[in-house]
């Protein structure tokens, strides 16, 4: 069972470096997007829908980081 735990933490954990990797490239990506609009007047056609998929993946990637961690709001219903 300690293995199975220790497989799902390192699971977790790279999940959550995946997410970082994606904050990351968003951060280039909208960058270049902002350049290439601005400056050189050839936006790029990928840009702002791969940052929007993203953005919806990074939810499911990161919640569970940060749930192990408590640093996320938690609500307990009784019933």
């Amino acid at each position: 069972m300690k293995k199975i735990n220790a497989l799902f933490d390192h699971l977790i954990d790279t999940l959550a470096v995946i997410a970082g990797i994606f904050i990351i490239f968003i951060m280039f990506a909208e960058c270049y997007e902002v350049v290439a609009r601005y400056f050189f007047r050839r936006p790029t056609v990928w840009s702002v829908e791969f940052c929007e998929y993203m953005l919806f993946l990074l939810a499911f990637l990161g919640t569970t980081w940060v749930l192990r961690k408590k640093a996320h709001i938690s609500v307990t219903i009784v019933l």
